[in-house]
């Protein structure tokens, strides 16, 4: 099982204690390291978006709350997998009668999928 995602504030707050030491050659060096991690078909991607985030951006705010929507929509997704797959493990759990709860069962699949969609 992967281990429990970040939330956002602490994924963020975690980012700003370990940058707000660094100088502007270190920070470079960072977003350069980061840069060589991104697949070659998503690198155009990459650049776009740094572009649109540099302060001298006119279109800066625009561009930031739109990866930030694209961030938080990817945060909902990985959520959702997860709230699937803790259901998955509670249903098979269920189903093999390991439960003590007599009154536990597992819940239909059509109900399963109107909670997550």
């Amino acid at each position: 099982m992967n281990p429990p995602s970040l939330s956002l504030r602490s994924y963020l707050e975690t980012l700003e204690e370990i940058c707000r030491p660094l100088d502007r050659h270190a920070l470079r060096q960072c977003i350069l390291a980061l840069a060589k991690q991104v697949r070659p078909e998503d690198r155009r991607v990459f650049l776009q978006n740094f572009r649109a985030i540099l302060p001298e951006n006119d279109h800066r705010d625009a561009a930031v709350a739109m990866i930030e929507e694209t961030f938080l929509l990817n945060e909902i997704e990985s959520i959702r997998k997860e709230v699937e797959n803790r259901l998955k493990s509670v249903e098979e759990i269920s189903s093999r009668g390991d439960s003590e709860d007599k009154g536990c069962r597992s819940w239909p699949a059509a109900e399963r999928k109107k909670i997550l969609h």
